[in-house]
This record gives structure tokens, sequence and C-alpha cells, in this order.
């Protein structure tokens, strides 16, 4: 009866367009008849209708077109009958004999031409590439085991057929390659960027200019800064990678804080984690939006200490790679507070802000690591920050507290780290 009802509710406005999901799905046999005869009617008279169906039956009969979808992708698009012609080599013979019982599949198997048998009822069905010849050979086979072939049917191929070979699923038992073989690793990692930047691009579009994110990822930083540099005697060489450093850390590590906990109120996150991509392409695509976003501000206070302060930049290789190791350093770092399981900003903000303030005043930024007592020092040396600022200082200073190598590969190594805890995390909260 709900369906019914849904069906109605949707014809209300006669629509030429219709949308329908699942619409015989757990009925019994006369109300899915009745439903489906309302299909035929409504595209007779010219309605289109969009119908979404794991009954391949029901597409068969029910469909001019049929779309058949293998991981998030359109395998084969054509009508029914066209798409059959595609795997003519899966042709079958059913056959039925008395008394049952006395051979099974693997007596039926030595049959010349047969690749396959199965059992099906009291029936056996036999797939061939040669119907003809498997058509004499049960009836040698019926005389040599003195039984009597009661039905013998010849099938060609049906859609559920089409279906297996083109999502791969036959492979194992008859030997043959899906139409839709795997097309390389290479591919399959474009398929993937190509879905961490459409993640990255939909923050870009919608999170960038909402204020919090401006005011956390930038004036909270800058502000904080000058009310440690103003009226200290540091030369500007030390405190512009100072400055980057911390817009950085704030920048990075804003977006994802912001963007996922308003899309799990909005459900929309949960779409994102159904998507037919993988749970490592989500992270990094969430954490590439906030890694574009910091590079993009970086460059204010950057610009600024080589423009105004006149502060040159004496080697570029550093200064590149320490913008874009912390920068996706700190973004990992958001996304994986960010997967902690609350709709409020407010609440990762909080406990991301439990780290972040106390990161800037271990590595150097305000204080020189010489004088930074013993027990901060050990502490310093886990924090992504010291090797993100030591290496922005080689850049400007050539002055570093660790070799520039020590610090690129202290800082994959934390990439590397937040990714990890980051997909665990996502995969412990949305089971």
């Amino acid at each position: 009866m709900k369906r019914r009802l849904t069906l109605a509710m949707g014809l209300i406005n006669s629509p030429r367009l219709l949308f329908l999901d699942e619409p015989t799905s757990g009925l019994d046999v006369q109300s899915n008849l009745i439903i489906r005869e309302v299909i035929r009617d409504l595209n007779k008279d010219g309605v289109t209708v969009f119908l979404t169906t794991h009954n391949i039956e029901e597409a068969n009969l029910a469909c001019d077109r049929v779309a058949i979808i293998n991981r998030g992708r359109i395998a084969a698009i054509d009508s029914p009958e066209r798409l059959k012609k595609t795997i003519q080599s899966v042709q079958s013979v059913e056959v039925a004999f008395e008394p049952a019982g006395l051979v099974g599949p693997a007596e039926l198997g030595s049959i010349p031409h047969v690749s396959e048998v199965s059992k099906q009822g009291d029936k056996f069905r036999l797939i061939t590439a040669d119907p003809g010849q498997v058509f004499d050979g049960i009836m040698e086979f019926a005389r040599a085991h003195d039984i009597k072939v009661i039905r013998v049917t010849t099938l060609g191929p049906s859609l559920e057929d089409v279906f297996i070979r083109l999502t791969g699923l036959d492979t194992r038992t008859r030997g043959e390659k899906p139409l839709t073989d795997a097309t390389g690793w290479s591919q399959e990692l474009s398929r993937e960027l190509y879905a961490a930047w459409t993640i990255a691009r939909k923050d870009i579009l919608i999170y960038y200019l909402k204020p919090n994110i401006i005011v956390s990822g930038m004036f909270f930083p800058l502000f904080m800064f000058l009310a440690f540099a103003i009226g200290r005697s540091a030369a500007p060489g030390v405190m512009v990678p100072g400055l980057v450093a911390i817009t950085i850390l704030f920048s990075a590590s804003s977006i994802e804080p912001v963007s996922i906990p308003i899309e799990r109120r909005m459900k929309t996150f949960d779409r994102l984690l159904s998507a037919p991509i993988s749970l490592h392409t989500v992270v990094l695509g969430e954490s590439l939006s906030g890694f574009l976003y910091s590079l993009g501000i970086s460059l204010v206070p950057l610009l600024a200490g080589i423009l105004l302060f006149q502060v040159p930049v004496i080697s570029i290789a550093p200064l590149v790679t320490g913008l874009l190791l912390t920068s996706f350093c700190f973004a990992t770092m958001g996304t994986l507070f960010a997967a902690y399981p609350t709709e409020s900003p407010g609440d990762i903000m909080s406990i991301l802000n439990l780290v972040r303030l106390p990161l800037i005043f271990i590595p150097g930024v305000f204080i020189p690591i010489e004088q930074i007592p013993e027990a901060g020092r050990f502490i310093m040396f886990l924090s992504p920050l010291t090797y993100g600022n030591d290496l922005l200082k080689a850049a400007f200073s050539g002055a570093t507290h660790f070799n520039p190598l020590v610090d690129i590969v202290m800082l994959s190594v934390f990439v590397l780290a937040f990714q990890f805890i980051a997909n665990r995390l996502y995969v412990k909260f949305n089971e």
C-alpha cells in the first residue's frame, strides 16, 4: 500500500519525467504486476521513466534502455537485447533428466563444448558457445547412462549474464576477462586523485570565505604574532619565517574542523562517505582543501616580508619545500581532528586549539631553541611546527637548528602518520 501511495504522490502533478527507486522491492506478486503495468501505461503516454532496480529481470521486462553501473560508473548502456548480443559466447542449454539424481554437474561437464555446468533446482544449465553440438552430446550422454531427457531448452545470454560479465564477477569461474577489465593502477590512481580534487574544490567554493575561517586562519595568527613580536629586537629574517609558519599552522588546520561538522549536520558528509571512492581519497581531498587555502594565505606574510621589510630569500628550495610540506602536514592534522563525531565546529576547534596554542611556544618561533629548557626541547622534537619553521629559516637566513634534510624527513613522517591515523579514526567513527 505504501508503494502504491508513493507512486500516486509522484503522479499528482502529471510529470513528464519520473524517477522511481526500487518501486517493486519487497512487494507480493500481485502488487508487483500492478505497478509494472502502471509504469508501462505511463511510458505509453509519453512519460520518461528512470527506474533504478537490483532486479535484473525487472529491468529486462520493463526498460527500453538499460544502464549497468559498476563501482559508481556506467559500464554499459543500451537496449536489453543489444546488450545481450555483446556476449553471444555465453549461451546455454537447460536440461532435465528422469530419473533425477543419477547424474551431477561433474558428469555433465565431460560433454564436449561445455565450459561450465550449474544445477538449478531439478534442472542443469550447461554453458557453451555451441548449443547445437552440446544438444547432440546430451542425447549421447542420456543413452550412455540409460536415462531419459524430459526437457531440453536452448537459451541465449540473459541480462544477468551481461551484468556478471561487465562487473567481472564470473572471471573466477569462466576464465574470461570482464568487459570492463581493470584499467590499471595508473588510471585508478588518476580517478581517485580527480575525486580528491573534486572534494577540495567543493570546500574551496563553499567555505574559503566564511568569516570564522578567515578569522581563525588569517587574523588570529597575525595578531598573536604581533603581540609577541612588537618591541623585540629579533631580526626580520628570523621573525618573518615565524610569522609564515604560524600562519600555515592556523590556516591549514582551520578548513576541515569547520566544513566537516557542518556537512555532518546537513547529512552531506554521509553521502560523501558512501561514494564509490576509497576513504583514503576522502581524507586526501579534505586535506587538500586546507593545503591549498594555507598556501594562498601564507603568501600574504611571505610577500609582506619580502616587499615591505626587504627580507631577502637566499634559497628557494627550502622555501618551496617548507611551504608545501608544512601546509599539507597541518591540513592533514585538521582533517584528523575533524574525525571527532560532532556536528558543532566549536567542539572540534576547542580541542584543536588545545594542541595548536602550545605548539607555537615550543619550536623556537617566539623563544630561541637555545633558550628552551631541556624538558621543552624533548617536546620540541615531537612538534611538526619545529621542522617547518626550521626549514623556512633556512630559506631566509640559512641559520637552522637541524639539517634541512632532517626537517623534510620529519615533516614527511608527520604527514604519513596524520594520514594513517585520520583514516583509522574515520573508519572507527563511521562504522
